[in-house]
């Protein structure tokens, strides 16, 4: 959000480091950064603001964790600024149209128990089967 105050300063601070966001006041929030991958041809679009990341897609030991390093007292304003950056992972099926193979990322690191690839596919090069929580 860059219209909050913390939104503000950080908006003014890149653009003064010659780091501007140059669409930030085009796609504000994440509803608005969602609709424009969408829009663009994107099939499917999952977004996490780094507060969920942090309850939800962390374990819990890795969270203690955390926490032990950074004794913070002041969550009200780490939830506040975390709220301000997101990961997105946007998809979708090359040649769907043409009947040729369809192939997608593996979402369940976004979105538990959502594979768009057939168990035992290789979703992508390396070790691991996939780019993205390959198994």
């Amino acid at each position: 959000n860059p219209y909050d105050r913390f939104g503000k300063v950080m908006v003014e601070n890149l653009a003064q480091r010659g780091c501007p966001l140059l669409s930030i006041f085009d796609y504000p929030s994440m509803d608005a950064q969602r609709s424009r991958f969408l829009s663009k041809g994107w099939q499917q679009c999952h977004l996490a603001d780094m507060n969920e990341v942090y309850r939800q897609h962390l374990s819990q030991a890795d969270v203690e964790r955390i926490q032990k390093i950074e004794m913070m007292d002041e969550f009200e304003e780490w939830y506040l600024i975390q709220g301000h950056y997101f990961l997105l992972l946007a998809t979708r099926t090359p040649g769907a149209a043409s009947g040729e193979e369809l192939w997608v990322h593996n979402l369940e690191v976004f979105v538990p128990g959502e594979s768009a690839t057939p168990p035992g596919k290789k979703t992508g090069p390396g070790p691991s089967g996939g780019y993205i929580g390959g198994k």
